[in-house]
């Protein structure tokens, strides 16, 4: 699933012309992404026990049979899950107007 985010008023002093700070800033923000969906998905498993997600309809899409030997217990089976989370983030640009990023990133 792909999402693109705008970042606008960049005010640090992170040179983001270079390209392994870009590549830094991706891999942060992977690693921010990752995290805060995979607590995301164990408080909802947690404390809430409701599949809010949509796993129980990808189960079932794609493994039927198996859905239907889980499907009267999904409730539990939905809270003992263990999920991967993988984000990848690519950085396309940071919203300037007269340095384009894309044309001044320096190797």
């Amino acid at each position: 699933c792909d999402r693109v985010f705008d970042f606008y008023g960049w005010n640090c002093e992170i040179d983001v012309t270079k390209k392994e700070t870009v590549k830094m800033l991706e891999k942060t923000y992977e690693e921010q992404v990752e995290k805060n969906v995979n607590e995301t998905i164990q408080v909802v498993q947690d404390d809430f026990q409701s599949d809010i997600f949509g796993f129980g309809a990808a189960i079932h899409q794609s493994n039927p049979k198996e859905w239907k030997k889980i499907k009267s217990q999904w409730g539990t089976e939905f809270s003992e899950i263990k999920t991967t989370v993988k984000a990848k983030v690519n950085i396309r640009h940071f919203g300037t107007v007269n340095n384009p990023i894309q044309e001044n990133i320096k190797d």
